[in-house]
C-alpha cells in the first residue's frame, strides 16, 4: 500500500518552512511536528491493517521508511535534525548534564527529554526507522561542535592543557550521544579519533606560529601535538612537514626578511623539531630548505657567528652526542654499530625504535642524531673548518674592538663550552689568543706599567694576519713603545722582538667636555692624534698637519672625514676648524652611547665587528640617506638595464660597491663622502618597499616592480 503523495509533499513544505529559523524556534517546531507525524503515520498504518488483513504492519513501516529515506527532502531534514542536536547539546553542556551528580529536574533536562523521545520515535523499528539519518545528523552536529571548541581552545597556543581540554570536550559530547540511546555509544570511538585528527589538522594549519614564530612560548602546545600524533601512529606527520616547509618558503625565505631574523627562526625550528621528533628526521628535512636559501646571502657567515656568540645556542644541549660530526667524517663509520654500543651501555636496548619511514636511508643516523641548534648552524658553513676559521677571525676582531679586556671572561667561557663540541686541537688558535690576553695582563702588572695604558702582546703564528698602516707616533706613545720593547727583550732572552701595530686594537679613551655635553669615547690612536692637533689650535691647515704627522694623504683624509661626519670638524677648503657648538657634538655623544651599550650590555646581535651590519640603521629620518633619493631614478634605470641584458652583451652587475662609486661621483663637492654602510641602508629602504631584492650580493629589481616599469 503506497504512502499518499500529500504526506511527503507536506513533509517537504514543513522542512522548507522551518530550516532557516533560529535554533530554539526550529527545535520547538521539530519536537512538535515529529510527534504529529508519528501519530499520523501510526494511525495510517493501523487503518491500513484494519482495512486489509493481508497487510503486514512491519512491512508497511519498511515501505514508509524507504519512501522518506529516498525522498529528496531527507537531506534538508538531516540538516534540520543536526541543528536540533547542536541546540540541545548547548543545553546539555549548560546544565552540566554530562556530570552524574547534576540535577535532573530542571527546565533544560525536561526539554532534552522531549528531544530524546522524538529521537526514539525516529529510530525505533515500529516507527519511521530513520536510524541512519539521525546518526549522520548527530555525527555532523558533534563534529561541528568539537571543531568550534578546538578553535576556541587553540586561540592562544601558549596556554597549558589545550589538548586535555579538547579531550574533555570530546568526552562531554560522547556523554551527550550516550544520553539519547545506547546504540549511539558505538559512535564514541570513531568520534574520539575524529577529535584527535581535527586537533592535529588545526595545529598543522598553525605550524608556522607554533614552531617558528612563537617558540619557546608554544612548547607546551607542541608537546600536546606530539602526544596527539603518537596516539594515532604519527597521523599528519607528512602533512605537518610539508605545510611547515611551504609556510617557511612563503613567509620567511624572502628578500625582505633579514638574515638575522632567518637565523633566529632557524634556531627555533631546530630546537622545537629536535624536541618534537626524537628521530631528528624532521629537523633535517625542514632545515635543509632554510640552509639552501640562507647560504646564498652574502652576510650569512658573519651573522651566524654573531648569533652563536650572542645567543649561545646549544650551550645546555641535552643530546648525548655533544661533538659535531660532518657527513664526510661519518662516511666510513658504521654508525648503527656505534649507536648500538651506546644504547647497550645505557641498558636501553629494549627501548630501541627503528627509523621512521621518511628517514633518508643514505643519511648517517649518528650524524642525524647529533643535531642541535649549535651544530646545525655550524653546518650551514659547509664544514667545521670554515666555521672555526671564521670564528678565529671574529674572536680576534671582538678582542681588539672591545679594548682587549672587556667581555674577556665571556669569551673564555664560550671557548671552553665550544671545546666540548669540537675535536681536540680544532680550537687551539682561539685558546692561544685568550692565553695571550692573560699573559699580557700579567706582564703589565708585574712590571708596573702606567695604570692608564694597557699593552697586549700577541703570538704572530696564532692570530689572523693583519695589515698595519705605519705612521709616526707622538709622545708619550713612542716612549711607551720603546720602553716596553726593551723590557720584553730583556726578560724573554729568546731573541724575540716586538712588532708594533698602530691600527690593530690601538684605542685611546678620549674625554671631551663642551658646555653641558660630556663625551667619553674610544677612538683609534690615529683619530686621537688628529683631533689632538685641533684641541691645541682650533683651525688647522690640513696640508701642514699631514706633513707634520708624516702620514699618507689618503689615510689622513679618511680620519678627517670621520671627524667631519661626527660633526666635530668643519672643512673649508684646505682649512679645518673645530666646532665649539654643543649641538655639533651631539652625534659624537650618540656614537659614545652606542659604543658603551655594545661594551656593557649583552644585547641581541651586538655589532662589535669592524664592519657594520648589512642591514643598516635607518629610522626614516636620516638626512644623508634621504639625500640619496635623488639618485634613485638613475639607480632604477641601471637596475632595469641589468635585469634584461641582450644576447652577447656584457652588463655589469649592480653591487653596493658600484653604487657607492656612482653616488660619490654624483654627490655635490665639499660634502663628506658617502660610506658603504649608508649605501646599504639606502638600498635596504628599497628592499623593504619590495622594489629591490639582494641576490648573492647583487641588487636586482623585484619581478612585480619590473613589470610595472615595463608597462
Amino acid at each position: 500500500m503506497a504512502l499518499p503523495p500529500y504526506v511527503l509533499d507536506n513533509f517537504t513544505l514543513w522542512c522548507d518552512c522551518i530550516k532557516d529559523r533560529e535554533l530554539e524556534t526550529l527545535t520547538n517546531e521539530w519536537i512538535k511536528n515529529i510527534s504529529k507525524l508519528n501519530d499520523f503515520l501510526k494511525e495510517y498504518v493501523e487503518n491500513a491493517c484494519n482495512v486489509d488483513k493481508r497487510i503486514s504492519a512491519i512491512k508497511l513501516w519498511e515501505e514508509i521508511s524507504k519512501a522518506f529515506t529516498e525522498h529528496e527532502t531527507i537531506e534538508t531534514f538531516k540538516n534540520i535534525t543536526k541543528q536540533v542536536f547542536i541546540y540541545s547539546l548547548q543545553l546539555f553542556n549548560r546544565g552540566l548534564l554530562f556530570n552524574d551528580n547534576a540535577p535532573r529536574n530542571t527546565p533544560a533536562s525536561r526539554y532534552l527529554i522531549q528531544v530524546k523521545k522524538c529521537v526514539n520515535l525516529l529510530c525505533t523499528t515500529d516507527n519511521l526507522r530513520l536510524m541512519d539519518t539521525v546518526e549522520e545528523a548527530l555525527a555532523l552536529a558533534a563534529s561541528e561542535a568539537i571543531n568550534l571548541n578546538i578553535l576556541q581552545r587553540c586561540k592562544d597556543l601558549s596556554k597549558k592543557a589545550i589538548f586535555v581540554n579538547v579531550i574533555q570536550d570530546s568526552d562531554a559530547i560522547c556523554k551527550y550521544m550516550e544520553y539519547y540511546d545506547f546504540r549511539f555509544k558505538e559512535m564514541q570511538g570513531p568520534f574520539k579519533v575524529y577529535t584527535i585528527k581535527s586537533f592535529i589538522e588545526h595545529m598543522i594549519t598553525r605550524c608556522y606560529e607554533l614552531i617558528v614564530v612563537s617558540y619557546p612560548y608554544t612548547k607546551l602546545s607542541l608537546i600536546q601535538l606530539m602526544k596527539a600524533m603518537k596516539c594515532l601512529e604519527w597521523f599528519g606527520r607528512e602533512k605537518l612537514v610539508n605545510a611547515l616547509i611551504f609556510k617557511i618558503r612563503k613567509n620567511l625565505l624572502q628578500t625582505s626578511v633579514s638574515t638575522k631574523q632567518i637565523l633566529i627562526s632557524y634556531a627555533n625550528v631546530v630546537e622545537s623539531l629536535t624536541f618534537f621528533d626524537s628521530s631528528f628526521v624532521l629537523v633535517h628535512r625542514v632545515c635543509n630548505v632554510i640552509k639552501d636559501y640562507v647560504i646564498t646571502r652574502p652576510d650569512t657567515i658573519k651573522t651566524i657567528i654573531k648569533f652563536i656568540t650572542m645567543e649561545r645556542p646549544g650551550e645546555n644541549s641535552s643530546n648525548y652526542c655533544n661533538l659535531i660530526f660532518s657527513e664526510n667524517q661519518l662516511s666510513s663509520v658504521n654508525d648503527e654499530y656505534v649507536l648500538a654500543l651506546e644504547e647497550t651501555s645505557k641498558d636501553s636496548w629494549d627501548e630501541w625504535k627503528p627509523d621512521p619511514h621518511d628517514a633518508n636511508p643514505y643519511e648517517s643516523r649518528l650524524y642525524r642524531q647529533s643535531a642541535d641548534v649549535f651544530s646545525m648552524l655550524v653546518m650551514i658553513y659547509g664544514s667545521k673548518e670554515m666555521f672555526v676559521k671564521e670564528y678565529h677571525e671574529f674572536l680576534a676582531s671582538r678582542l681588539s674592538i672591545n679594548g682587549w679586556r672587556r667581555r674577556f671572561h665571556e669569551e673564555l667561557s664560550y671557548v671552553d663550552m665550544m671545546k666540548n663540541r669540537f675535536h681536540e686541537g680544532e680550537l687551539t688558535q682561539c685558546e692561544v689568543m685568550l692565553k695571550d690576553m692573560e699573559d699580557s695582563e700579567t706582564f703589565c702588572k708585574c712590571f708596573g706599567f702606567f695604570d692608564d695604558i694597557e699593552i697586549r702582546i700577541i703570538s704572530k703564528e696564532y692570530w689572523p694576519q693583519k695589515e698595519d698602516k705605519a705612521f709616526a707616533l707622538t709622545e708619550p706613545f713612542q716612549e711607551v713603545r720603546d720602553s716596553v720593547g726593551r723590557l720584553y727583550e730583556h726578560t724573554r732572552k729568546n731573541n724575540r722582538k716586538l712588532r708594533w701595530f698602530n691600527n690593530y686594537g690601538c684605542f685611546v679613551n678620549l674625554s671631551c667636555d663642551f658646555g653641558d655635553i660630556s663625551v667619553q669615547v674610544d677612538v683609534p690612536i690615529s683619530h686621537y692624534l688628529v683631533i689632538k692637533a685641533f684641541l691645541e689650535n682650533e683651525t688647522v691647515d690640513i696640508d701642514d698637519l699631514t706633513v707634520q704627522l708624516g702620514w699618507e694623504k689618503k689615510m689622513f683624509a679618511e680620519v678627517i672625514d670621520w671627524w667631519i661626519q661626527q660633526g666635530c670638524l668643519t672643512l673649508d677648503g684646505k682649512f679645518a676648524t673645530l666646532n665649539d657648538d654643543e649641538v655639533a657634538w651631539q652625534k659624537l655623544e650618540k656614537t659614545a652611547e652606542e659604543q658603551q651599550k655594545r661594551y656593557y650590555e649583552r644585547g641581541e646581535f651586538e655589532d662589535e665587528s669592524e664592519d657594520e651590519s648589512d642591514e643598516g640603521d635607518d629610522d626614516g629620518q636620516n638626512p644623508r640617506i634621504d639625500s640619496m633619493e635623488s639618485f634613485w631614478t638613475y639607480s632604477r634605470n641601471m637596475l632595469k638595464i641589468s635585469s634584461r641584458p641582450h644576447a652577447g652583451q656584457y652588463v655589469q652587475q649592480v653591487t653596493s660597491e658600484r653604487l657607492l662609486a656612482i653616488f660619490t661621483m654624483l654627490s655635490s663637492p665639499g660634502k663628506p663622502p658617502l660610506t658603504l654602510e649608508e649605501v646599504h641602508t639606502f638600498m635596504n629602504r628599497k628592499i623593504r618597499a619590495n622594489l629591490v631584492y639582494l641576490d648573492n650580493g647583487v641588487y636586482k629589481l623585484t619581478p612585480e616592480y619590473l613589470a610595472t616599469l615595463n608597462d
